[in-house]
């Protein structure tokens, strides 16, 4: 959530984003461990956590609709190498828009940041 905040300058946060933080099972300043939320694969990436980044970025890119953010724009904010296949999907036309932020947003630059 940070990272998607950040590469959309967002200056405020809606009264959701608590529920959506404890949904995603990453409460604020609540980790499970004293030493903060793991960093690896097996410790967030499960089937239901999965989905459920896949479904909150798509409903934030279907609210970035009417803003007409390229997403193209935001891939820089995650330093994705030059040759990664992301950017020619993102450059993908025949994709609509929503959907084509929908997969940087889930995707793992962003996931990962």
């Amino acid at each position: 959530m940070v990272a998607v905040f950040r590469a959309l300058d967002a200056r405020e946060v809606s009264e959701s984003t608590m529920p959506l933080l404890r949904q995603l099972r990453h409460p604020l300043w609540s980790p499970q461990a004293p030493k903060g939320f793991g960093d690896k694969t097996q410790d967030w990436a499960d089937p239901d956590a999965l989905l459920n980044r896949a479904e909150l970025a798509r409903t934030i890119a279907r609210r970035l609709r009417g803003q007409r953010v390229d997403p193209r724009a935001l891939v820089d904010v995650v330093d994705v190498p030059s040759g990664d296949p992301l950017h020619k999907l993102l450059a993908d036309k025949t994709i609509a828009a929503d959907e084509r932020m929908a997969l940087l947003l889930a995707g793992p630059a962003f996931q990962w940041r």
